[in-house]
């Protein structure tokens, strides 16, 4: 933290543990071990994973076509989302997930990855 103290750590596998932090800066310092010289270097570039909750959910829409989920922020043209879908054992259908059209939170970036589950 800003005071130089540890607020976690463990293994990078078996002893994964999620830790809550206070909004603030934060430096993650990751030491590696192996005998091999070259698998070291190969991890130079691993990147970190930092997963966070955001206060009030975004809403992407499901489409059953691409061209209709690729512009959700055309209107006028009758589309409507898809609602229900009843699949059978075996059946399969194409789904696509509209981006959302609220503003993004401010320090969502280029690259980042937004996570979540179809209700």
């Amino acid at each position: 933290d800003s005071n130089g103290r540890i607020l976690s750590y463990g293994g990078s596998i078996h002893e994964a543990a999620a830790t809550s932090l206070a909004k603030g800066d934060y430096t993650v310092t990751l030491h590696l071990r192996h005998p091999d010289r070259n698998v070291l270097e190969q991890m130079k570039d691993v990147p970190l994973q930092v997963s966070m909750a955001i206060p009030e959910p975004l809403v992407a829409n499901v489409y059953s076509r691409l061209d209709v989920a690729s512009t959700p922020a055309v209107t006028g043209d009758n589309r409507k989302p898809l609602e229900k879908a009843l699949l059978r054992h075996g059946h399969r259908k194409d789904l696509y997930v509209a981006r959302p059209t609220a503003d993004l939170p401010s320090y969502a970036a280029p690259g980042d990855v937004l996570t979540g589950k179809i209700e």
